[in-house]
């Protein structure tokens, strides 16, 4: 038996796969990243990331922007986001730019959720992947 459409019955649609790139992110890698091996790039159409044979972007504003992507997400009827990071993520640098970068994204993260708990949700990340901390490292 179909679903009467009403607002009482209306199931949110929800995006479970949606990247972000806060600014506080790209301005570390920006910073810090070449000595990595990583390249940050600035062009007409958003910032590239380049960590050995990736290549990100240009990013587009909506996945730096919460005001852009919360607009986008109106315009296509999506009620709820859960972002993530996505390549080049956090584990190409040292421990400690690592954990940064971890920290960074996070703590945006945590930001945009205070501002926007109903559209808004993450997956955070941490530096436990690096061989260092993990439960295998030195």
């Amino acid at each position: 038996m179909p679903i009467p459409d009403s607002a009482e019955n209306q199931r949110p649609i929800v995006d479970i796969h949606a990247h972000y790139f806060p600014e506080t992110y790209l301005q570390l890698v920006k910073r810090h990243g070449a000595a990595f091996g990583a390249v940050y790039t600035e062009t007409e159409r958003g910032p590239t990331l380049e960590v050995g044979l990736l290549k990100v972007g240009p990013i587009a504003p909506c996945f730096i922007d919460l005001g852009a992507r919360l607009s986008i997400m109106d315009r296509q009827g999506v009620d709820v986001q859960a972002m993530s990071l996505t390549q080049p993520m956090v584990y190409w640098p040292d421990e400690a730019l690592s954990v940064e970068l971890s920290a960074a994204f996070n703590d945006a993260l945590q930001t945009a959720y205070s501002r926007h708990q109903d559209p808004l949700g993450w997956f955070g990340y941490t530096a436990d992947a690096l061989p260092t901390r993990s439960a295998g490292g030195a």
